[in-house]
């Protein structure tokens, strides 16, 4: 019903038709009309080809960064693997060195104390957070603090050096351990000195064994000294080969070793103190030294195998009066090497 009324009436459907003019197209509207489609049909071609190729070095990047991620992928996995390595080689290394036998303590390139393992936490009784607040130092023994310090600081300023202490841990009054302490520079690449590490032993179970081997020494050397009977040392500048003839081997012990002791009794035969005496060649003393006169009685020496008992002399004493002398006198060796001469000469 709504449609009908719609519907142009009779008269006004004639005015419509009537103001219709028919369109005529010509042949260049063709012509325009056909190169516009065409052109839309080439533009069209031409962004599906570009659209398939972008489509392809897209879908070929996408592919490449696959694989590219498989591989970092892969690095990873690896490089967490081998980082894991380390730290677990870092910590048992770690390990070793805080529970090792020796002590160890490390020092920056400015000396301050940046590790401490337990062995010497023990053998101070410091802990690492006061070692690396206050120093080393401060658990050393009063005595042997200056020192320790001072060869430390040699060390640390002086680049060729080597260091080697010993010196006591107070840890209490009645508790002290005897140490010897050694350090090497640690350095980089560039062969620059980062840090400096040392190694600590304890000797304090051998600390009263070495004291009486030395007490003993002093006691001999000084019986020797004070004996009644001339003795003497003779000491080489540096170790005699005795790898050549006897007499290239008396040469150099005529010319290279020195008296290094004498007592009172073998000074006075040559009216001197035994000071004026000590670091005399054989040759530079008067009348020789003892039994060794000259190169012959030195040849024999040698040729009895660096040994003379019972040898007797005559030689004249400061005063001028005729002294008979007996001679026992025994050559050191060495690994091959004559490292010292000593004799006693008996009036």
């Amino acid at each position: 019903m709504f449609s009908i009324l719609l519907l142009p009436r009779t008269g006004q459907a004639q005015r419509v038709d009537a103001l219709i003019v028919p369109l005529q197209l010509n042949i260049t509207s063709y012509l325009f009309i056909g190169i516009l489609l065409v052109v839309a049909v080439s533009i069209f071609l031409l962004f599906q080809r570009r659209y398939k190729n972008t489509k392809q070095e897209l879908d070929n990047l996408a592919e490449e960064l696959k694989v590219a991620r498989t591989r970092l992928s892969a690095s990873n996995e690896k490089l967490e693997a081998e980082i894991n390595s380390h730290q677990a080689t870092n910590t048992r290394y770690d390990g070793i060195l805080f529970e090792a036998g020796v002590g160890m303590f490390q020092l920056d390139r400015a000396g301050k104390c940046i590790y401490i393992n337990q062995a010497l936490q023990e053998m101070s009784g410091l802990y690492p957070k006061k070692a690396m607040k206050e120093g080393i130092h401060c658990a050393v023994h009063p005595d042997d603090r200056t020192g320790f310090l001072e060869a430390c600081r040699r060390f640390t300023e002086k680049d060729g050096s080597e260091f080697e202490h010993r010196f006591r841990f107070q840890r209490s009054r009645d508790r002290i351990s005897h140490v010897i302490c050694r350090g090497r520079r640690v350095r980089n690449t560039r062969q620059d000195v980062e840090s400096y590490i040392f190694w600590v032993s304890d000797i304090t179970p051998f600390h009263k064994t070495l004291a009486d081997h030395e007490a003993e020494t002093r006691r001999v050397k000084n019986y020797l000294l004070s004996s009644s009977e001339g003795f003497y040392r003779l000491v080489p500048k540096s170790p005699v080969s005795l790898n050549t003839n006897p007499d290239s081997i008396a040469e150099k012990i005529m010319k290279t070793l020195v008296l290094g002791d004498c007592n009172e009794a073998f000074a006075k035969l040559y009216g001197v103190e035994p000071d004026e005496l000590v670091g005399k060649t054989i040759g530079e003393m008067e009348d020789g030294c003892g039994l060794f006169r000259n190169l012959k009685t030195l040849e024999e020496f040698i040729r009895n195998d660096f040994k003379a008992v019972n040898i007797e002399s005559i030689r004249l004493d400061a005063n001028g009066t005729r002294v008979n002398l007996v001679h026992e006198v025994r050559g050191i060796i060495e690994d091959g090497n004559l490292v010292g001469i000593w004799g006693f000469s008996v009036i």
